[in-house]
């Protein structure tokens, strides 16, 4: 991102520099160039860091969705990543609408309630008391 705002800020110096010496014409008739307005150039600087912004924004949900997709997705994996691959963004927004956000309701995550901090710290234990039993401690 930071080497995207070095090269236009390069490219930026770079016109300004070719105008001050250059000789601007409107209409057919020669004027000089500061007197062009520059509103117009800074709107679109404006506009282009904004539809860059989007763009990023849009890429990263689009990345983590597909991700999601991959790691989740039993039935119609297929189907979702390639939609998702060659339609994008639309199929991403049905996705997490149809698929993930129903997922995530349904999975307790919640350990505030004692019954599911309950089950989560047995889950735990009954974990670590599997994965320990395997050490060899003679050594």
């Amino acid at each position: 991102m930071k080497k995207n705002i070095l090269m236009m800020s390069l490219f930026g110096a770079l016109i300004f520099a070719q105008n001050v010496h250059a000789q601007c014409s409107v209409n057919g008739n020669e004027v000089p160039c500061d007197e062009l307005p520059v509103a117009p150039v800074i709107g679109f600087g404006v506009f282009f860091i904004f539809i860059m912004i989007v763009g990023f924004i849009t890429f990263a949900i689009w990345l983590w969705l597909f991700i999601d997709a991959i790691r989740f997705e039993k039935e119609n994996l297929i189907l979702w990543l390639l939609g998702m691959f060659f339609i994008g963004p639309l199929v991403s927004i049905v996705y997490f609408f149809v698929r993930k956000r129903p997922r995530d309701k349904n999975t307790p995550n919640d350990v505030s309630s004692p019954q599911n901090a309950n089950n989560l710290n047995n889950h735990t234990a009954k974990d670590i008391q599997d994965n320990t039993s395997d050490i060899d401690l003679t050594k």
